[in-house]
Formats: structure tokens, C-alpha cells, sequence
């Protein structure tokens, strides 16, 4: 298969050079070393080499418009004219560097989609890639995927209200990029009635999209199913090797999915080397890095949204699980069971589910998802959560304002937490920080994606 490449061009190849020696000037002068730029722009390439891999050989998507349309969002301009990029198809790598600093490779494994190679190991090395099944068709889903039985009634909405809404929703209010929505599906389910699914140019009802962080309320469901199971009690204590010696061996299942375990973590994205980028570009293993944190208070004290949390999950239930089990359970306990045949949650460099952010799907797989939570975990008369679990998902979580259930959002009673003014409280969010919402209301059995 061919390999497609695209980065410094003649034209521009002065202004690059003119530029990072620009930046490798000012971070002499200002006392920065250069490691430090390194492990930086490593955080940039690992980002961009990741999401680029998912995006070709998960999504199905064309590289160039990946990177016109997406990842420049990300990035600083000043940073996107110094990028080099390639995708490797035969080989399923994706590689990025910004003018050769912080060179990163990520490779696409099936069903474990894209993952980061180590930083310490060569970009030219090709031992790996007999491990490197084939890729993805470019299309994404296949057409037997697209045909996975669902459980509504197609009834288009001849509300013209919920039309007009559905318009907005993909309008752009001005010419503006950074206020723009840049919706790409919009899919409304109602009392068992399929009443609204539109897609932008470019994307149908084959597109998988990722979710970031809808990745944490699929958690939410796998431990649900374990504990149906009797696998794991909610409040028992969570058994990893890395909290025997300490107060840490107290945190319950329960604590991790409210956000309570005390540990310390930085979430913050605009710190290029604060904790949830260095967990997600940097580390080969998301939840040994997590789960490695102190605490700063006890377990159930404070609540304090962290994406750490949800990686410390997946990597307990690989605990539980062992090795023959924990590869392909998203699928066996959750996916295949509501006919999510195009959902993938992707793994870490160490085959670690990444809880907290990787997952892809379709939109009308996505609203399934939302459609089980409104069926009280309930499924083609199949019960898939243990009773109540819905109900623990809702729950708000004290010290949150009312704001956090487990491992999904409310819509708080408190005014200055409320998300949507006028909505009923009885809400529930699974959200991702690049516009994606999974929104559902049990009590109504409507789902909006």
C-alpha cells in the first residue's frame, strides 16, 4: 500500500528553519534547556501521531483533511508551519515531529487501536511491525456494522421546532474558527422512535467519531457489569500492589467512580507537562501512572475531577479479570450485547484500556449507549447493568455541587453548575472535551448525541 507524507516543503522549509531557530534562541536566552523543550514537544508529537493514527486507520478518515480540519485546533500555529508528519499504510504508523524535536510513532493493532511506541524508541525502527496486523479499511465501519439491529423505529421528527434546532445545530453563527461548532452528527431518540440523524459533508452513518471522554461512562458500565457479575463489590477496596503499603489500599470502587480517591493530579491541558498529558503522550502505561500518585487527602474526603481515575479503574479490572479475559471484554460484557458493532476502546502502550479518553464509535452507536442508560440498563428485555446502576450513575456525588453523578455529569439544581438552563435536573451527561455529548433523559427515554 502506498505511503503518503507531508511536511516541510521546499517553499517553506526557510520559514521553518527560520523559526525554530527563532524559539531555540529565545529558550537559550530565557534559561529553558533544551530536554525540556524535548519532553514538551514530545507531549505535542505524541498528541499529534496518536490522533492522526486513530483518526486514518480507526476512523477511516484522509490523513491531509485530518490534519487541515482537526489538529491544527490544537496546535499553535507557529507550531503546525514547523510539523512534519507521515503515515505509513502498509505498515499502520502514523509519525510526527516538530522540525525533528520530539519525534513520536504510533501504531494501529486491530482491536486495540492506535497506541504510542516508547519515546526511547528509534523512529526508523521497524521491529515491530510484523505485529502490526492490517489496517483498517479506509471507510471505517464495514456495511455489516453500519446494519447492526437497532432498537428504535425510524420515525423522522415532523416537529418543525426540533427541525429548527437541528438546523442551528450544524449553522455557524460567524466566519470565526476558534467559535465555531463544527458539527459533524446530531441523532435524536424519543420513546423508541429514531427522530432525527443528520451528518455534515464528509461524515454519514459509517463514521465512527472519537468521544474522549465518554470513554469514562463506558467505564462506568464495564464495572457495572462486574459487579452484576459478583466479580467486585462497589464498596470494597480495590486491590492493586501499588497501594498495600499506605492509606491508598482503603479507596473503594466507589470512590474512584465519584471522583473521591484523594490522590493528586493535574488536569490541567494548557500545562504541556502537567499530569493528563504526560499520562496520555508521554507514559507507556495510563493507569500505573495514576494509580503511582500520593494522596493529598483521605479516600472519600474531596471530590476533584480527574482523568487519572478512570485509567487506575480500567487497570484494577485487568486485575480482576487476568490476561485471557481483559483483552476483549469492552465487546463481550458491553458492546456486542447492544449491538455496538463499530465501538472500540482503544489501549495504552502496555494493553491497558485506556478509561479515561479513547474510545470511537458511531453516532447511532454512541445514542445505543445512551439508550441502554434510558432503559435502566435494560436491553431488548435483556438486563445488561445490575438493577440500579442507573440510579448510582445519577447520584450526585457530595462536594461536586450537585454537578457529578459517577463517572458521568448532571445537570446540577445548583444554579452556577446547571448545563443546560430550563432542562429538567434528571439528566445525564457523558461528555468529551472536543464537543461531544451523549445527553439522556431516563425518565422521558429520550437520548440526544
Amino acid at each position: 500500500m502506498s505511503t503518503e507524507r507531508a511536511g516541510t516543503s521546499p517553499k517553506r522549509r526557510g520559514w521553518k528553519i527560520f523559526i525554530a531557530a527563532g524559539v531555540m534562541t529565545l529558550a537559550v536566552s530565557t534559561g529553558i534547556g533544551f530536554p525540556f523543550i524535548s519532553e514538551i514537544t514530545s507531549v505535542g508529537a505524541g498528541f499529534f501521531a496518536k490522533q492522526l493514527c486513530s483518526e486514518v486507520f480507526v476512523a477511516g478518515r484522509d490523513p491531509v483533511r485530518v490534519v487541515d480540519t482537526d489538529l491544527r485546533y490544537f496546535f499553535p500555529r507557529v507550531l503546525m508551519l514547523i510539523a512534519w508528519w507521515k503515515v505509513d499504510r502498509e505498515a499502520g504508523v502514523t509519525r510526527a515531529s516538530f522540525l525533528g524535536i520530539g519525534a513520536r510513532v504510533a501504531r494501529y493493532r486491530d482491536d486495540a487501536g492506535c497506541s504510542l511506541d516508547p519515546m526511547d524508541q528509534p523512529m526508523h525502527d521497524s521491529s515491530k511491525k510484523a505485529a502490526v496486523n492490517s489496517p483498517a479499511p479506509l471507510k471505517g465501519v464495514s456495511n455489516q456494522m453500519v446494519a447492526a439491529p437497532s432498537p428504535w423505529v425510524a420515525a423522522p421528527a415532523t416537529n418543525e421546532r426540533l427541525n429548527a434546532l437541528i438546523d442551528q445545530g450544524f449553522a455557524e453563527a460567524n466566519d470565526e474558527a476558534a467559535s465555531q461548532r463544527h458539527t459533524r452528527a446530531i441523532v435524536v431518540v424519543h420513546n423508541g422512535r429514531l427522530l432525527a440523524e443528520r451528518y455534515a459533508e464528509g461524515f454519514d452513518a459509517s463514521s465512527r467519531f472519537p468521544g474522549w471522554s465518554i470513554a469514562k461512562s463506558f467505564t462506568h458500565a464495564l464495572v457495572g457489569v462486574l459487579v452484576g457479575d459478583g466479580r467486585i463489590k462497589l464498596d470494597g477496596a480495590v486491590d492493586l500492589s501499588e497501594w498495600q503499603g499506605d492509606d491508598r489500599r482503603a479507596i473503594s470502587w466507589d470512590q474512584l467512580l465519584r471522583m473521591k480517591s484523594g490522590l493528586a493530579f493535574d488536569e490541567t491541558y494548557a500545562k504541556p507537562l502537567s499530569d493528563i498529558n504526560a499520562m496520555l503522550w508521554l507514559v507507556p502505561d495510563a493507569g500505573q501512572f495514576a494509580a503511582a500518585k500520593p494522596a493529598t487527602s483521605a479516600p472519600g474526603a474531596t471530590w476533584r475531577y480527574t482523568s487519572g481515575t478512570s485509567n487506575i479503574i480500567t487497570k484494577a479490572i485487568r486485575g480482576v479479570l487476568g490476561e485471557g479475559e481483559h483483552a476483549d471484554f469492552p465487546r463481550r460484557a458491553l458492546f456486542d450485547r447492544i449491538g455496538m458493532t463499530s465501538a472500540l476502546m482503544e489501549r495504552d502502550g502496555r494493553g491497558n484500556l485506556v478509561g479515561s479518553s479513547f474510545v470511537y464509535a458511531t453516532a447511532l452507536d454512541y445514542a445505543k449507549f445512551g439508550w441502554l442508560y434510558a432503559m435502566d440498563g435494560i436491553w431488548d428485555g435483556t438486563r445488561i447493568l445490575p438493577a440500579g446502576w442507573v440510579r448510582h450513575a445519577m447520584q450526585p456525588t457530595e462536594g461536586s455541587n450537585r454537578r457529578y453523578g459517577a463517572h458521568f455529569w448532571l445537570n446540577s439544581l445548583a444554579e452556577e453548575g446547571e448545563h443546560f438552563n430550563g432542562a429538567p435536573p434528571a439528566m445525564l451527561h457523558a461528555s468529551g472535551f472536543g464537543g461531544q455529548w451523549i445527553t439522556f433523559l431516563p425518565a422521558e427515554r429520550l437520548v440526544i448525541v
